[in-house]
């Protein structure tokens, strides 16, 4: 079920951080549109299941009503509440994931360019890593067990690639030195040696 509801959120990260790292205009933005895309995951399951719990609430209110005699209120029965679950639960989900990604550019703006090396390399990393595993599920390779391994160990070299490409041009993919707040200092951010 979870899988289900993440794998096109990772999905569409993965393809944006690709298509993004591809157009070298576009790389500074490839980490927190990918990143969006990722954080929608946790938010969207948090405010379903705040929503599950609201729900099994309601239904114990009318339960509890309808065995003391009170006429009970059947909130279940409106369409309206589950309109303004529905809305909530966007809001909710896309708003906290543009939270996440915020705090996610502000800490990597602060970072010496060594340490933004390692943390890019990663990302790419894990990103061709996820979308040799897309690709293998989507050529069906899942029915057989051997062609499935032999396709992700395989992704491993593409992976790995990508990984060290996007580490050597680092500096494409974020932005200006922080004004306000600067940990490291110039020389650091931009690796002047």
């Amino acid at each position: 079920m979870i899988f289900f509801i993440a794998f096109p959120f990772l999905a569409a990260g993965c393809a944006t951080f690709l298509i993004c790292a591809a157009i070298p205009p576009l790389r500074r933005f490839a980490l927190s549109l990918s990143l969006w895309f990722a954080a929608c995951i946790p938010c969207l399951l948090a405010s379903v299941a705040s929503i599950v719990i609201f729900n099994l609430g309601l239904s114990g209110l009318n339960i509890f009503f309808q065995q003391t005699g009170i006429m009970g209120i059947h909130f279940h029965q409106t369409t309206w509440i589950g309109w303004i679950q529905v809305i909530a639960t966007a809001i909710a989900t896309f708003g906290g994931a543009a939270a996440i990604t915020l705090f996610h550019g502000v800490i990597t703006r602060r970072l010496t360019l060594a340490l933004f090396r390692v943390y890019v390399a990663g990302v790419s990393f894990g990103v061709g890593l996820l979308t040799t595993f897309f690709v293998a599920i989507a050529c069906r390779l899942g029915g057989n067990l051997l062609r499935f391994a032999t396709v992700c160990l395989l992704g491993i070299v593409p992976a790995a690639l990508l990984a060290y490409i996007n580490s050597r041009n680092a500096k494409q993919y974020r932005g200006d030195y922080p004004q306000i707040f600067p940990i490291v200092s110039r020389e650091e951010f931009v690796d002047l040696k």
